[in-house]
């Protein structure tokens, strides 16, 4: 299990990866982030990995208003903060507070974007057969695809 400081790193790795199938189970947050770059390194067929973090508090989603210069608005009901489909873009840490910073791209919805944040307690992060992967796994298995993905690309 990986640690609050970790769940930067995380968030930071599943960067372009969607937030699908979030359930609250007490103080649990179980999701799955599809990000099929990433998870078919491990195996071709896979396309996501599934997700847990613990001892969740003060969770809120703080969006961010789609009509130019009309500021936040927080959506605090969990079932409406995953109506829509966030991707992530980056994830830091503010006073103690995890702040992942989302897209969304839908022209239906009234955010284009916002907040999620949260303090939480440890991570477990499983691929799609049920094996278990630590921050430093991830990290490499991410490490290797743009060091990949930087090879194949031509140079401006």
């Amino acid at each position: 299990m990986a640690s609050q400081s970790d769940i930067i790193d995380l968030f930071n790795i599943f960067h372009d990866g969607t937030i699908e199938n979030s359930v609250i189970d007490g103080n649990t947050w179980h999701f799955e982030v599809f990000i099929p770059y990433l998870a078919s390194r491990i195996e071709k067929y896979f396309t996501s990995f599934r997700v847990s973090i613990f001892n969740l508090k003060s969770f809120r989603f703080e969006g961010w208003l789609r009509e130019s210069n009309t500021g936040a608005s927080d959506v605090l009901e969990f079932s409406s903060i995953f109506q829509e489909e966030l991707s992530i873009l980056s994830a830091e840490e503010k006073e103690g507070i995890v702040v992942v910073s989302c897209n969304i791209a839908s022209p239906k919805s009234k955010f284009c974007g916002g907040n999620l944040r949260f303090q939480c307690g440890p991570v477990r992060v499983f691929d799609e057969s049920g094996k278990e992967y630590t921050i430093d796994q991830l990290d490499e298995l991410c490490k290797a695809y743009w060091n990949e993905w930087s090879r194949r690309t031509p140079k401006i």
